[in-house]
């Protein structure tokens, strides 16, 4: 697939004529001997969320140091700006990970559909981390186009894929994904079972409620804290029942 944007060069030319004070110094930072400098250059950039600094950003995205690289893709999605996006999507095949995931983040956080069929591609990468971090990315983006392809990955043989997937599926907010999300309410780890009862409720899964009101015994703490109990009764409230007023007897 081909996207159009303006060429880099054009980009900041046009734009380093009108830069703020605070950029304009951080620009400077951003072309410092000193790689912890560039870092949180970058980093500062981010928290402006200017999108003045596209350009400045842009520019310095071939940085030779790993993490100067991510931090300004990061600084990119936190900007939130969909001129990057062409950009983003060929960092999601960049040879080291870490910039991979956070292209992945950053597009969720732009929610440019454009970058849908990229996320989706990407899910199929070798690091059970980008698969998790696109799936997060694909949930924000309410991308229905991915629906098949995430309930596929609910069945991924890492966890924590397996966990962001769920999620995703209730963020989408389509009914197909309740009866793959019914079945992870019996998975080995509890943060599975939590996301799937909570996508669960966020989807209004009146059917869910048989196979749910059980899982109210589940008291194995996440790694959030947070026990697989209090999430179903909270889904459980969301879909209309009182987990008060339940008789585990009946159960």
């Amino acid at each position: 697939m081909f996207l159009h944007f303006t060429p880099r060069r054009r980009i900041i030319d046009i734009a380093l004529e009108n830069l703020s004070p605070d950029i304009r110094n951080l620009r400077h930072l951003l072309e410092s001997p000193f790689a912890t400098v560039r870092r949180q250059a970058a980093e500062a950039l981010g928290r402006l969320s200017d999108p003045q600094s596209l350009p400045i950003l842009l520019n310095a995205m071939r940085d030779p140091e790993l993490q100067v690289r991510k931090a300004i893709v990061r600084a990119l999605g936190e900007i939130g700006d969909p001129a990057p996006v062409p950009h983003l999507v060929d960092i999601l095949n960049d040879i080291n990970e870490f910039p991979r995931r956070e292209a992945a983040w950053a597009l969720g956080r732009i929610g440019d559909q454009r970058s849908v069929p990229f996320l989706m591609s990407a899910l199929d990468d070798v690091d059970p981390w980008i698969r998790s971090a696109c799936a997060e990315a694909l949930g924000a983006l309410e991308a229905t186009d991915a629906l098949d392809t995430l309930i596929d990955f609910l069945r991924d043989y890492s966890w924590f894929v397996r966990r962001e997937t769920a999620l995703a599926l209730g963020k989408i907010g389509d009914k197909r994904a309740v009866k793959p999300l019914m079945d992870r309410l019996y998975d080995d780890y509890p943060e599975v079972r939590g996301a799937a009862a909570l996508s669960l409720g966020m989807l209004n899964a009146t059917e869910a409620v048989g196979v749910l009101i059980p899982l109210l015994r589940d008291v194995t703490v996440q790694i959030t804290g947070v026990t697989v109990a209090s999430i179903v009764a909270a889904s459980l409230t969301a879909l209309g029942i009182n987990p008060d007023d339940i008789d585990f007897a009946d159960v």
